[in-house]
This record gives C-alpha cells, structure tokens and sequence, in this order.
C-alpha cells in the first residue's frame, strides 16, 4: 500500500547533500520532493518504511541532523499539521498521522482534528456510516453490510467512493485507524 511519509529536518541542508544521502538507502524508484531544506515528503511503499529510519539514522550519526517523520495518506495541510505534532511531541521519531491525533488530544490541542474535520465535513452521511460500519465489523465487508442492512455490491460501491474522495483507503490498519480515533473524537465531543 502506498504511503506518504512527510519529513522535518532539525536544521536545513542542500537539497543536493539530502538526495545523495538519499540516494545511499533508497533506490532511483523512490520519489521524494523536497519542499524546503528542512521539509518534504517521500511517496513510498509500506514495505519500504524501514529505509526512512536508515536514512533518519544516517542524517544523525553522518550530519548530526534530527529527522521527525508523519507516515499519512497524501501530502495536505492536515499531514503538514500532522508533522508540526509529531515535531513537538515525539521529535526525531517515525509516526502515523493517527498518532499525531492522539498526542494532540492528549494535550488538548485541536488543531490537526479540526483540519480532519473539514477534510472529511463534504462526505455525505452514507458514506460516514460506510466506513464507520466497516470499521466496527472489523473491516469486514459482509458483516458491515449486514449491519447496514444493504447489499454487499451496494457497500462495496459507497467504500469505493469513500475512499476515492478521501483518498483514506481505511482497508489498511492504520488508516482506519485514523478514521476511528476522528470519529471517537467527533462523536463523543458533540
């Protein structure tokens, strides 16, 4: 599954000296798009996570340059917020976008889950409850079906959509895992 690992450098570098440590770990297939000296994002398969710390352990012990990761579905505003979280929180380590949600709630922050928020705020209500459905019958198509009392094509089509327009593929553990904790967090602040 693909995945969005966005990065922040503790200090900036060329944008040649990071891509030929990237170059070192990574093979020519792996994109990465540096946005700044200190910031960017590597679109990468999930298998090929592990190369990120390769390369945040080289960053360190190579340049003395920290490297704080947010693992999300696409590059946006909420992922960006995301590593803003990640940096204050859990700086120099790799962690999902759902992680992020949670550190932020703990300290009772607000500003990740109201970009969520507004991310997820055009979907109908149908395709909410699909995924909703889908998650609490253990992402389970035949039995969120069954809970919504609908024919299992029917809910294949409204999942398909809802991951079409999110671009959130909730079959993976961790983004459901996102959905599920801006859910919880949704419906148990109204």
């Amino acid at each position: 599954m693909r995945k969005i690992a966005g990065y922040q450098l503790s200090e900036g570098i060329s944008s040649t000296s990071f891509s030929e440590s990237c170059a070192l770990i990574f093979d020519s297939t792996k994109t990465v798009t540096i946005l700044s000296k200190s910031h960017g994002y590597f679109e990468l398969e999930e298998e090929d996570l592990g190369l990120i710390e390769v390369l945040m352990s080289h960053l360190n012990q190579t340049l003395g340059i920290v490297m704080t990761v947010v693992i999300t579905h696409r590059w946006d505003d909420v992922a960006y917020q995301g590593l803003n979280v990640a940096v204050r929180h859990s700086k120099g380590s790799m962690i999902y976008l759902a992680d992020a949600l949670l550190y932020e709630r703990i300290e009772g922050e607000n500003t990740l889950f109201t970009s969520l928020d507004k991310q997820f705020e055009p979907l109908s209500r149908e395709l909410v409850q699909t995924a909703e459905a889908f998650i609490t019958s253990g992402c389970k198509a035949t039995f969120a079906a069954a809970r919504l009392y609908i024919h299992r094509n029917t809910f294949a089509y409204r999942l398909n959509q809802f991951i079409e327009k999110t671009q959130l593929d909730i079959r993976d553990f961790h983004h459901a895992r996102l959905f599920q904790l801006w859910w919880l967090i949704k419906t148990r602040n109204n």
